[in-house]
Order: C-alpha cells, then structure tokens, then sequence
C-alpha cells in the first residue's frame, strides 16, 4: 500500500461527501482511506459507513469524542501505506492527480515529507483565495535548515499536517503523534517532525482546498489557543538548547519566532480579559521575534523594542484589522 489517507471526522455531514470524493477521484489508486469517526452526533458517522459499504479501499473507525489529535492518533495507528496523508474533513482536493503526483515524488528517492500548496475556499461569499505553494524546486530533495529558512522569507512557511505527505516509517522511528488535547496541535506535531530533520521535496503547486466557514476551530479564536501556543513554544525553544545541530537549532527558533508572532496576532483578536495575564510571556518573546527571518516577527519584534509589547500590540491590531 503506497498511501494511507487519514480523515478525522466530527459532525460534518454537509462536507464530508465531497472531501471524500474528491479522493476517490483519483487517478492513482493504490491507497487507503481511513475515515475517524470522531463521534460525530451528525449524520457523518452513517455517510462513513456507506462509502465503506461500496467501495474496498474506505476504512471506518467509530470512537468517542477525543478530539482532532486523538481521531488524527487513531486513523494513524491503524494505517499500513508507506505514506501518510492528513485531510480535514471539511476540506476538499481540487486536482486528481493529487496522488500520482505524490507518487511521482516519493518513488524518486523515498524523501521522508513532500510538501503540496492550498487554496482557501471561503464559504460566506462562495470565492476563492489566491493559492499559495510553494517556490522550491521539485527535482531536488532539501533538508530542514536549508529550505525552511527560505520558506519563512518568503513566507510561505505553514505547520499544517494537511499541507504534508510524510513517511510512515519516519513518524513511527521518531515516535512522532499529535498531542491530545491541544487547540494548535499540528505547530507541536510539525516542530516534532522539524526536530527530527527530514529530507523533503515539493509539489510547487495547490491541491487543498481550505474551507473557511464559521464556528470551525480555526476562526474561533479561544484563550486555549493563546495559552496552547505559548506553551508549545516555550517547550521548543528548551528543546532547541539540547539539539547537536546548530544549524537546525538555529532554524528552529526562526520557525518558533515566526510561531510568536502568530501568538501576539492571536492574542489581539481575542476577546477574552484573562489575556492579559500572558503579557509579560509575550514580551519575553520579544528578543526571539528580532531574530527571527519573516517580515512580521521581526516588524513586531523592533516594535516592541522601541514602544514596548503593549504598544506593539496595538499597531498590531490595527495592521490586522485592514
């Protein structure tokens, strides 16, 4: 089995027939499909077995609600593919030559991660985003240093699982699983996998389409987030202290400068008073984000030096709002 295809579902009936078959679409078949019934209290779970009812290749699992990371765990621990791909269930694939371009990648020289582009879809108004991949070329393989510093000047850096076809093997040998329980789950998982420095190669092109809709995890900011970012840097950035490789080390606090800055873009969105409690933690990322190699983390990095967090934080909001 060349692919196992991991789709954690919970209560999205209204999208799951689409996303899955926009796979079996596919030209190439040599795959799995494994559909984590997370729960749901929709129809999903019934959709997830009639797909499995007519055809060979559509896997169900039906567990308790455990959440993004755990249903992720799941289809995971039970996939065989020598490659793993992660799909959100409210998402779709625009090409179907999704997989055999994927299939062209990895027979060249068994990479550990391809990485693919996306296209958000938003659904208030029925348009489209301008798609964003990524400008590498894909006839060579990299490794984590020399193409992730790039990614973030030009930033097109992005730690989703759904943007990632990674080796099985790979994750297995590194011990590599989403942590239950966290909002911002794939940046911890993908940091994991960074600190591991996997040889990559590219699909310079967009495959996935991103739903935006309303009241999905993602654009319904929580103090949680805030709280779960702050902590999955500050749990890299010790771990950064005890990696050999400098020059990997060196890359991993760019990314998690990059990270911060997201997390002060998150804590001007939200709404909640109990945000002022992580401040002061913010501020102290202040020094990492100067250092850091995208436009923004290093903007709100030398902000911050001259006005202080706070005011860096206000021109943040109002940069945000436009």
């Amino acid at each position: 089995m060349r692919f196992s295809i991991i789709l954690p579902i919970y209560n999205v009936a209204p999208y799951l027939e689409q996303c899955v078959k926009s796979l079996l679409n596919q030209t190439f078949a040599d795959y799995e499909m494994i559909l984590v019934d997370d729960g749901s209290t929709d129809e999903s779970g019934l959709i997830c077995d009639n797909f499995a009812a007519e055809d060979p290749c559509v896997k169900v699992i039906h567990k308790e609600n455990g959440g993004l990371s755990d249903a992720r765990n799941a289809g995971f621990l039970q996939a065989t593919g020598e490659y793993i791909v992660f799909i959100d269930s409210d998402d779709y694939i625009k090409r179907s030559s999704f997989l055999s371009d994927l299939q062209t990648q990895t027979e060249k020289d068994a990479p550990d991660l391809v990485l693919y582009g996306f296209q958000k879809y938003f659904e208030a108004n029925q348009t489209f985003g301008t798609p964003s991949f990524y400008s590498a070329d894909n006839t060579r393989t990299y490794n984590v240093p020399e193409i992730n510093l790039k990614l973030l000047k030009l930033n097109q850096y992005t730690a989703t699982a759904w943007t990632k076809c990674i080796k099985r093997s790979f994750l297995v040998d590194q011990g590599i699983l989403f942590e239950k329980g966290l909002i911002s789950e794939d940046i911890d998982w993908y940091l994991h996998v960074l600190s591991c420095n996997p040889v990559y190669r590219f699909l310079p092109a967009e495959y996935v389409v991103y739903r935006q809709r309303a009241g999905s995890i993602s654009q319904v900011p929580k103090l949680k987030s805030l709280v779960d970012n702050i902590t999955i840097i500050q749990k890299w950035l010790s771990v950064c202290k005890t990696l050999p490789d400098k020059n990997l080390a060196a890359t991993m606090r760019a990314v998690l400068a990059y990270h911060s800055a997201n997390a002060c873009i998150l804590y001007t969105r939200l709404q909640d008073p109990q945000k002022k409690k992580y401040l002061g933690t913010l501020g102290n990322l202040c020094g990492l984000m100067r250092q850091g190699l995208d436009v923004r983390s290093r903007m709100v990095g030398w902000v911050a030096g001259i006005l202080g967090i706070r005011g860096a934080l206000f021109l943040l909001s109002l940069v945000d709002r436009r």
